[in-house]
């Protein structure tokens, strides 16, 4: 599927993104944020492809989750060491359940699973319930995990799903990404900071894919937004 395929259009979001404060859990919002809103996850599964740029906007969405967070993968294009240290940093502060990427383990409600082990790609089975799997193959486009495999199994799954690009350098998830979008996966892509990578994010712009363009302090709270199921429709 080439690019041209794809149309245009960024919405972007800065420091003005009005969102609900959505607390999960059923915890009233804070202040500025929609009073009474409370979250319950859609069951919509959440895929995130991270770089060693996006790992701290990573720890910010993780910190954000309660026990009833979205079923999430967030897939590492970093080294290995780096994220351990990142994650054990806040591993026991976390309400939600915090896990390596395991082969056959089902996708569910309140788990979050890390998927950075350089030997193995990680893709979303269908099924009752959905599965991860982990596959031993060559390196796509140079990565192991990739997150173009990852994205494009969520595609052809036709299940529910959000997926987003954090800053990072590489274009690995950019043309899965596009994919998910056109089969009606809702995604988003990070704008970095002056001094981050900036090679997703242009690439994506060029690939034309419609979709939410955020910066890192409105992400936590535009994920749960989208993933609430009682969010009134648009």
């Amino acid at each position: 599927m080439g690019a041209a395929s794809i149309r245009t259009r960024l919405r972007v979001v800065g420091p003005s993104y009005q969102a609900a404060s959505l607390k999960p859990g059923g915890e009233d919002a804070g202040e500025g944020g929609a009073a009474g809103a409370r979250y319950r996850s859609d069951g919509r599964i959440v895929a995130l492809a991270c770089g060693a740029a996006g790992i701290e906007t990573a720890r910010q969405v993780l910190a954000a989750y309660d026990a009833a967070c979205p079923p999430t993968i967030v897939l590492f294009d970093a080294d290995s060491c780096a994220v351990e240290n990142a994650m054990r940093a806040m591993r026991h502060s976390l309400r939600c359940q915090l896990e390596d990427a395991i082969d056959g383990v089902s996708l569910e409600i309140g788990k979050v699973w890390l998927a950075h082990d350089t030997s193995r790609h990680v893709i979303v089975e269908p099924g009752e319930p959905p599965r991860l799997r982990l596959v031993e193959r060559d390196p796509v486009s140079g990565c192991r995990p990739s997150a173009d495999l990852l994205f494009g199994s969520l595609a052809r799954s036709g299940l529910p799903a959000l997926a987003g690009l954090l800053t990072g350098s590489g274009t690995d998830g950019v043309r899965g990404l596009g994919i998910l979008a056109e089969t009606g996966g809702k995604v988003f892509v990070q704008r970095p900071a002056d001094y981050a990578p900036r090679d997703r994010y242009d690439a994506v712009r060029a690939q034309g894919t419609e979709l939410a363009d955020l910066r890192q302090e409105a992400i936590p709270d535009w994920i749960l937004e989208q993933t609430n199921a009682e969010t009134p429709p648009a």
